[in-house]
C-alpha cells in the first residue's frame, strides 16, 4: 500500500511548476554562494545587516522575514549579540533548509580565529582556532544585495590580488563568465564592461580575476573520490529500486512539494554536481545525500514507505563509497578538535 510518499520520478518533467530560485537548483559552482558544511568563509556583517534591511522591505510576507521580526530573532543575529569585525571567520557547522516562498538556508557557525604567522594579513593557509562564538545565518539569494558569506580561499585569492587602470579582467556571473577593463581603482573596484555604452560597474576584488586567469578551484575532493562518487552513483541511478530518486520529482503533478520540501534533491543532480566540481568537500557531498531522505520524510510520514526506501538507498551508497576508499563521515564532529581547513 503506497502512501503519498510514492513520488514518480520517471520521464522528463522539464520546468513546469518548477518555480525553485535559480541559485537553490544549481549544479555548477559559482559566484552565488550555496552553504556545505564544513566551508570556511569570510562574513561581512554589514553586508548581512544590508540583507536584512532590504528583505524586510521587499519580501514582507516571507516566513523569514515574519521570524526576523520577533524581538528575541532580532536581539540574535549575529551583529547585535556580538561586537563583530568587519569581516569576521566562520566554519558552517551545519545547513538546514526552509519553505517560503522565498525558500531559504539556516547556517549554524562557529567563529574562528587565528594568529597571523607572516606578513600577509589574510594568508592562504591560515591556523584557525575556534571559539566559544556560534552563531546562526538565515539568507536567500535577492538581486543587488552583495554576497555576505564568501568562500575564504575565494576571499583571501581575491584581496591577494593586484590590478592596474585599463587592466583586462573577467568576472563570473551565474555560471558565466564576462570580460571587462578596469575604469577606475577604489575601495571598490570599478569595472566597465566589454560592451559599448555599459556604465561602469562595482565588484569586489574577489569577484573579479585577471584575463587569463582560471576561476578559485574551491574544491578539496581527490580525483579518486570523485571517481567513486561518480561510478556509485551511475550504479544507484541505473538500479531500478530506487527509480523514485533517480530524478526530481514531478513538480507539475505533486502541487504543493515546494511548500513541503524547499531544497529538492535527486541522484541526478548530485551526480552532475560531482562532475562540474560542485562539492568543496566530502561533507558537502554526503548532505545532499541526506537531503534526499530528509526530503522523502518532509513530504510523506517518517514510516512511509518512500521515506524508509530512502534512507536506505543513502545508507546503501555511503556503504559503496566507504569500501571504494571514499570514506563518508557522520554529521558535525562532537569532539571537534579546534581547526578548520580553509577551502
Amino acid at each position: 500500500d503506497v502512501d503519498a510518499a510514492i513520488l514518480e520520478a520517471v520521464g522528463d518533467v522539464g520546468d513546469v511548476g518548477d518555480n525553485r530560485p535559480e541559485w537553490i537548483k544549481s549544479v555548477n559552482p559559482k559566484s552565488i554562494y550555496i552553504p556545505q558544511r564544513g566551508d570556511v568563509v569570510a562574513y561581512f556583517y554589514k553586508g548581512h545587516r544590508t540583507f536584512v534591511e532590504r528583505s524586510t522591505i521587499e519580501f514582507v510576507d516571507s516566513k523569514l522575514v515574519k521570524d526576523l521580526s520577533k524581538k528575541s530573532n532580532i536581539s540574535a543575529l549575529p551583529y547585535n549579540r556580538y561586537q563583530l569585525n568587519d569581516i569576521e571567520f566562520l566554519e558552517i557547522r551545519d545547513v538546514k533548509w526552509s519553505s517560503g516562498p522565498p525558500p531559504y538556508a539556516t547556517v549554524s557557525c562557529v567563529i574562528l580565529e587565528y594568529t597571523p604567522t607572516d606578513d600577509s594579513l589574510y594568508p592562504m593557509e591560515p591556523n584557525f582556532q575556534q571559539t566559544n562564538k556560534k552563531i546562526d545565518i538565515s539568507y536567500f539569494d535577492i538581486e543587488g544585495v552583495c554576497e555576505f558569506l564568501v568562500l575564504y580561499k575565494r576571499f583571501v585569492t581575491g584581496v591577494n590580488q593586484s590590478f592596474e587602470v585599463d587592466e583586462k579582467v573577467v568576472v563570473r556571473l551565474d555560471s558565466t563568465d564576462f570580460s571587462g577593463t578596469i575604469a577606475k581603482i577604489n575601495p571598490i573596484d570599478e569595472n566597465s564592461w566589454d560592451e559599448e555604452g555599459q556604465d561602469p560597474s562595482d565588484f569586489f576584488t574577489w569577484e573579479i580575476r585577471k584575463s587569463g586567469t582560471p576561476e578559485v578551484d574551491c574544491s578539496q575532493l581527490t580525483e579518486d573520490e570523485k571517481r567513486v562518487f561518480d561510478q556509485v552513483l551511475t550504479e544507484f541511478i541505473e538500479n531500478e529500486e530506487y527509480v523514485l530518486f533517480h530524478e526530481h520529482v514531478d513538480f507539475a503533478r505533486y502541487t504543493d512539494y515546494l511548500d513541503h520540501v524547499p531544497y529538492p534533491m535527486c541522484l541526478d543532480m548530485i551526480l552532475q554536481r560531482v562532475r562540474n566540481g560542485f562539492y568543496r568537500c566530502k561533507l558537502g557531498f554526503k548532505s545532499d545525500l541526506d537531503q534526499i531522505a530528509i526530503n522523502a520524510v518532509a513530504y510523506n510520514k517518517k514510516n512511509s514507505a518512500v521515506a524508509k526506501l530512502a534512507s536506505q538507498m543513502v545508507s546503501e551508497i555511503e556503504v559503496a563509497c566507504n569500501n571504494r576508499g571514499a570514506q563518508l563521515g557522520g554529521g558535525p564532529s562532537k569532539k571537534w578538535k579546534g581547526k578548520a581547513k580553509a577551502f
